[in-house]
């Protein structure tokens, strides 16, 4: 099977995605890794070749899951488990930080200049929700204007709504769609 060369930003882009989507696959439970590794090839496009292509093909993906696990390991954003003799991977709570962050990050931009604000005013009594959304308005990639107002050109705007409503804080927070001029 010939490889195509590509240029490094291409392939550090298509890495980027492709543990996204790896990451997306652990989302709700453990994964047993055979599993993880037949999603993978059914991702990927099958060769119309002999039998031969389409073992080195299903080789060549296994070796790909194999790397993006050992990958996602030793940042130890996932972990290993045994449970009635099947080894199970699941995401540990720095890989689901790490999910949510790129997921957003890698929202589409918003068209015509237009940028969300996010807007708060939360009370001393509900600091742990304040100090909550900062850094998650940080780690989406959002940028601070002033002390608590944040501005992404991403269409985050349904992410923001569910953080605020699972934290607790929808009273404080408003949400605009502008146009920059």
């Amino acid at each position: 099977m010939k490889k195509c060369k590509k240029n490094h930003a291409s392939n550090e882009k298509g890495g980027r995605v492709a543990v996204t989507r790896f990451l997306q696959q652990l989302t709700d439970e453990a994964v047993e890794i055979d599993r993880l590794i037949l999603l993978s090839l059914h991702r990927g496009r099958m060769p119309r070749c002999a039998e031969a292509d389409r073992r080195e093909f299903e080789f060549e993906q296994k070796r790909r899951v194999k790397q993006r696990l050992t990958y996602l390991k030793k940042k130890k954003l996932v972990k290993e488990k045994k449970a009635q003799g099947r080894l199970l991977v699941e995401l540990t709570d720095k890989g689901k930080k790490e999910l949510v962050q790129r997921t957003i990050r890698e929202r589409p931009k918003l068209l015509d200049k237009q940028v969300c604000l996010v807007a708060y005013d939360v009370p001393v009594t509900a600091s742990g929700g304040r100090d909550g959304l900062r850094y998650f308005l940080r780690s989406a990639g959002f940028i601070r204007v002033q002390k608590s107002l944040w501005q992404s050109d991403r269409d985050v705007q349904q992410d923001v709504k569910t953080f605020i409503k699972k934290v607790g804080i929808e009273d404080w927070v408003v949400m605009f769609l502008a146009k920059r001029q």
